[in-house]
């Protein structure tokens, strides 16, 4: 299979270099062991979103895995505006990759050297009218107990579980995987985290359970409270009968996505967005006020 409309520029350590010409050492433990970070980031009129947010969740992550050397905010975002003005994007999806760098023989990641920093980016598409309109359709995969995984409190690049998962979904028809523990608790879906509604209470899944703290799940939490709604990180059981009125998923590119179809059931879409469209409209707001 032949693999086209790659970015032309990529920013790869200190310079932009054109696609063809970057290239990451086979020592790179990225390459090796899938030891990286990520932040994938939407750009709105030339405005990275919620980069404050973005930049404190990588950098915290590098910290807390012990990456040598990693790059600051401001090597960051000149990294991003350069890649950005190189393919002339307004709206636009931003990855900033790091990985702990190049190892010698063994596993002792003490003895890597050279973190490396690629950042991409490509235009921003529009999302299925489909999903939009009618929701999501969601599967739910069975996946390992999380709990107390360093690798699941950041944003890794080690992304095998969820790929998996995602595949699993897709080949059976659905749009995303809802990832469930041996413990029958939900957790997120595969690329995005998840809010349940009950009346008026929205809840999602604590991340002590091995969850993302993702930056849209954030968002959605202050900004929903400063709106007067009741928001509760609780575990949560899958069932058989989905007990919830509504279900809405999250992420940096999609915003907050509602969900039409949760296994084989299928939601009433005229009663099961009416919270959803609200924090939606909440969503489309503030978006409009970031940008000129």
């Amino acid at each position: 299979m032949t693999v086209t409309n790659h970015p032309s520029y990529v920013f790869l350590n200190d310079r932009l270099v054109s696609s063809d010409d970057a290239k990451v050492s086979v020592f790179d433990w990225g390459f090796l062991y899938g030891d990286t970070l990520f932040e994938t980031i939407r750009v709105h009129r030339g405005v990275p979103l919620l980069w404050t947010a973005h930049v404190r969740r990588l950098l915290a992550g590098c910290e807390a895995l012990g990456y040598p050397d990693t790059p600051d905010a401001a090597t960051l975002r000149s990294a991003v505006d350069q890649t950005l003005a190189a393919h002339d994007y307004d709206d636009a999806v931003v990855r900033v990759t790091v990985s702990r760098g190049r190892g010698t023989a063994g596993l002792d990641m003490r003895r890597t050297i050279d973190p490396t920093l690629v950042v991409t980016a490509r235009p921003y598409e529009a999302l299925p009218h489909r999903w939009t309109e009618e929701g999501l359709r969601v599967r739910t995969v069975l996946v390992p107990v999380r709990a107390g995984l360093p690798r699941y409190r950041t944003k890794s690049g080690n992304y095998l579980d969820q790929l998996v998962a995602i595949r699993e979904a897709l080949e059976e028809g659905y749009d995303e995987a809802l990832l469930v523990d041996e413990k029958r608790r939900i957790l997120e879906g595969g690329r995005s985290n998840i809010f349940l509604v009950r009346g008026e209470s929205i809840y999602t899944p604590p991340v002590r359970l091995g969850v993302l703290p993702g930056i849209m799940r954030d968002w959605v939490i202050k900004h929903t409270r400063r709106a007067g709604f009741e928001v509760r990180a609780k575990c949560m059981l899958v069932s058989k009968r989905f007990s919830f009125d509504e279900a809405f998923m999250t992420n940096s590119v999609w915003g907050v996505m509602p969900i039409g179809q949760v296994n084989d059931i299928v939601l009433d879409r005229n009663s099961s967005h009416r919270i959803t469209d609200k924090i939606t409209d909440l969503w489309n707001e503030w978006l409009e006020r970031q940008t000129p």
